[in-house]
């Protein structure tokens, strides 16, 4: 393009590893990252839909499949989205791939409307869409995703997230104390005793682990203590400010939410309502970087929002829809 770009290299503070982050591209680029992320769970959601058609696998193929009617519906709809919107003019081929890829989609669920699961037309159209899907992906991280925009090494990004993860609040190590004791509803007072917890975000993420991971939960005898739980993890997602804990929250919140709405692969999955969050908390850490450059774990919490999927019905787990693994990972494990 002819323009230098200033690279602007922030060094860890403790030694060991090493990291770049070229803040000024960062920025520049923020917004367009976020726009191209948010087309592509666009497309994930509405994929979504014939994979539920495909989970009710009724006799027939042709029982459910209004739903794939649904899908290229709202597949013609986000096209015209993407189409109309303002992105960077260096980033208007970009935009062009994804209008071309939605055509190959609508193509690909229309064949399935019109004649089935088992016909020569969708498995060929599906054929060409598969690695043109994967392309798609790509290209997205290639030009949107966290390594085009730092570099930090494992040793560098496990220290950083050590250090997020061990922010304590005063009666923490009281209460940790009570844990190792086997003490695990006076660990709970313990925080609760303090009344300013409850503005304290770490806080908050602790007494929400009491409740709702299983090694603590079957410690307390508390009425409804997965709303409580529940409870304490919206009051750190649902503030404008921003916290080392959002990411960490928003994916126990939206783990936790799913329970309520099933775990089946037919359950019903609101993946709309969590990516609206999604989308107004990444607004929030953005405002933060914009003011806070050199922060490296909100840029991990920027990219780690952006680049983790939606909850699928189908993938590695099975017996029911993918959020079982999230739950074994958050609330099952140590």
């Amino acid at each position: 393009m002819g323009r230098i770009i200033l690279f602007i290299l922030l060094f860890a503070a403790l030694s060991g590893y090493s990291q770049q982050i070229n803040s000024s591209k960062f920025l520049a680029n923020s917004n367009s990252i976020v726009r191209f992320f948010e087309f592509e769970r666009a497309i994930q959601r509405n994929e979504e839909i014939v994979a539920l058609y495909f989970a009710l696998g009724s006799e027939g193929w042709k029982a459910d499949r209004k739903l794939v009617a649904q899908c290229v519906e709202e597949e013609k709809k986000l096209k015209k989205k993407v189409q109309s919107s303002k992105v960077e003019p260096r980033y208007a081929a970009n935009k062009n791939k994804i209008t071309g890829l939605l055509d190959i989609i609508i193509q690909c669920f229309d064949n399935l409307y019109k004649y089935g699961p088992q016909s020569s037309q969708f498995k060929r159209s599906d054929e060409i869409y598969q690695p043109k899907l994967k392309l798609h992906l790509d290209t997205l991280i290639t030009y949107f995703g966290m390594e085009a925009y730092m570099k930090i090494d494992s040793e560098g990004m496990s220290k950083v997230r050590e250090d997020a993860y061990n922010i304590k609040f005063p009666q923490q190590d009281k209460a940790d104390q009570l844990l190792a004791n086997n003490k695990v509803m006076a660990a709970y007072q313990v925080v609760l005793s303090d009344k300013e917890n409850l503005n304290n975000d770490a806080a908050l993420l602790y007494l929400s682990d009491l409740l709702l991971k299983k090694r603590f939960r079957d410690s307390i005898n508390i009425n409804g203590a997965d709303s409580i739980g529940l409870y304490y993890l919206k009051r750190i997602i649902n503030k404008n400010s921003y916290s080392p804990f959002l990411f960490e929250a928003w994916r126990k919140w939206r783990a936790a939410t799913q329970m309520e709405y099933g775990a089946s692969k037919t359950s019903e999955i609101p993946n709309d309502l969590y990516d609206e969050k999604r989308a107004k908390l990444l607004k929030v850490i953005l405002v933060y970087l914009n003011k806070n450059q050199s922060d490296t774990w909100a840029y991990i919490q920027f990219f780690d929002f952006n680049e983790y999927e939606i909850i699928h019905r189908f993938g590695d787990y099975p017996y029911g829809n993918q959020s079982a693994i999230e739950r074994q990972e958050l609330f099952y494990g140590e």
